[in-house]
């Protein structure tokens, strides 16, 4: 993780992977075939806990980001 903070019932995380496209895509019923492009993916994700249950999770990732680096959808 590239940063993270933490409450007493919560915790919030910023992840970086890296990863290569090998494998078809699957986007709103559609498959995508594999376009063999390296990516850095980031978002961030939240999780609030009862006791040692997670009761709500949050993630939000920069799909935009990687669709781009993928060359699916055209750079701003």
């Amino acid at each position: 993780m590239t940063g993270s903070g933490e409450a007493d019932d919560a915790v919030a995380g910023e992840l970086e992977f890296t990863g290569t496209n090998t494998g078809p895509l699957v986007a709103a019923g559609n498959q995508i075939p594999p376009t063999g492009r390296s990516v850095i993916g980031r978002g961030a994700y939240f999780a609030r806990f009862e006791g040692d249950k997670v009761v709500e999770f949050s993630a939000y990732p920069d799909t935009a980001g990687m669709l781009m680096q993928l060359g699916l959808m055209p750079r701003a």
